[in-house]
């Protein structure tokens, strides 16, 4: 059992040479010449083959170390690299492949096993070179006990005939390569951190060319709505403004043939008439044109402030469907809002205008043809979780299976040639997963429509 340990041992001894030497390091090889990658490869190569024919003497090496102070240096150099759940898991393996598990004394040999093994483990975290000098730097060691294993090495370097000059040759060898490991290291390091450092700058200027296109997608819609607010409020206006100058003039007609003493009773009974129903189109009006504005204006800064606001929702579905009147009276389209009367909720009503807005408009623009009469279905309910749940569908041209993938991608329009910006259902899924929190899916086929499923946490 003794001679098979040293056969062991010797191996494990000469592997950590061939491994500083040539397979750790293997990637700076080309800073030595072939003379000595030859001459290296050849004397590692000799001493493994030849170094079992040696032996012919037994060592004994008494076991004298207490593990557990061992243990204990290497959890608390792990602490630094893994979690505390971690660590206990990382002595157990690291025993194990010392096979150590079972032992409360060990001897400096078995002690330089484990300090091997534990050097390839922490060398998946840190890198070899760096694994290796933090061991090192660990005192795992004690003198006396370093004082122990130079002299089991020294016995063993005798019996496989090797002089301490060229062992002393083949550390040499090993440092530089540990040195310009470090060096590697290094300068890695900083190539890492340099093109780190240019990634997250290229990333913060896309972030932030993605926010000002969003903006400006918002800004754009919301000049839409003032433009078609404003045409539509001139229609009433203008009716007010036609029956006022009617009944001007035939209040003066009236009141010339009053001064005259021409005035019939009939004539007076027909102005009375007229005044009725001047005074009913423009109440009518009045009314229409007041009703636009004060849903217009709510709308609008809805959508410039967006506040966390209580919203009866129903009502507030359909004041923005009436913001959108100008571009929906263009087309015959049927909308049914589905939704309780007393259904309300606090929430960023801006953003779920916004929301709505860019729904409709997408449906009018893409979803239809100029001469094409469609039904929308707009489903507001709140489930048992507090979650505000939207469903939206048209019965349009609906998309492909490759064009639904591609939905919400900034600057994806199926009408490029016709001016659309590709924001809109960007924008829908920007304001759904980023402002409100939540999460929004599609359920579409060609020529079968548009289906929106858009879910959100309610605010308390």
């Amino acid at each position: 059992m003794a001679l098979q340990w040293i056969k062991s041992a010797t191996a494990l001894f000469w592997s950590l040479i061939a491994n500083v030497s040539g397979l750790i390091l293997g990637s700076l090889l080309s800073h030595e010449s072939e003379s000595e990658r030859r001459y290296n490869a050849e004397f590692i190569d000799n001493m493994m083959q030849n170094h079992n024919d040696d032996l012919t003497s037994d060592i004994n090496l008494p076991q004298t170390i207490h593990l557990k102070p061992k243990t204990q240096i290497l959890a608390e150099l792990f602490c630094h690299y893994f979690s505390k759940q971690e660590v206990e898991a990382k002595i157990t393996t690291v025993l194990q492949d010392a096979g150590l598990c079972s032992q409360e004394l060990v001897n400096p040999q078995e002690l330089a096993n484990l300090e091997k093994s534990a050097e390839r483990l922490l060398s998946g975290a840190t890198g070899a070179a760096m694994a290796h000098i933090l061991i090192r730097d660990s005192l795992l060691f004690t003198p006396d006990e370093m004082h122990e294993l130079e002299q089991s090495y020294s016995r063993l370097l005798s019996q496989l005939k090797i002089s301490p000059n060229q062992l002393r040759q083949q550390l040499d060898y090993a440092k530089e390569k540990e040195d310009l490991a470090t060096q590697y290291s290094k300068e890695l390091e900083s190539t890492v951190e340099q093109r780190t450092d240019e990634l997250k700058s290229a990333l913060e200027k896309l972030q932030s060319a993605q926010s000002q296109l969003i903006e400006t997608e918002k800004q754009a819609s919301l000049g839409k709505l003032v433009a078609g607010i404003a045409h539509e409020i001139n229609t009433p206006i203008g009716i007010c403004l036609t029956a006022t100058t009617h009944l001007e003039q035939e209040t003066k007609l009236i009141n010339t043939l009053y001064q005259e003493g021409k005035l019939s009773e009939r004539e007076l009974e027909e102005f009375f008439q007229l005044c009725n129903e001047s005074t009913d189109i423009m109440l009518k009006n009045n009314e229409r044109a007041s009703h636009l504005i004060r849903s217009f204006k709510q709308i609008a800064v809805d959508q410039s402030s967006d506040e966390l606001r209580y919203v009866n929702i129903r009502k507030y579905l359909n004041e923005n469907l009436l913001s959108l009147r100008p571009e929906l009276k263009k087309h015959d389209h049927i909308i049914t809002i589905n939704c309780d009367e007393d259904l309300a909720c606090k929430l960023y009503a801006g953003t779920l205008s916004q929301v709505i807005t860019n729904l409709v408009m997408n449906s009018i623009i893409h979803g239809y043809d100029e001469d094409q009469q469609g039904n929308i279905l707009i489903q507001a309910e709140m489930n048992n979780e507090r979650h505000f749940c939207l469903t939206y569908k048209d019965d349009g041209k609906g998309l492909s299976q490759q064009a639904a993938k591609l939905l919400f991608d900034p600057f994806y329009t199926t009408r490029r040639s016709s001016g659309g910006s590709g924001l809109g259902a960007h924008l829908i899924h920007n304001l759904v997963t980023q402002k409100l929190g939540g999460s929004v899916t599609i359920e579409t086929s060609p020529g079968q429509g548009l289906g929106y499923f858009i879910r959100f946490p309610i605010v308390n």
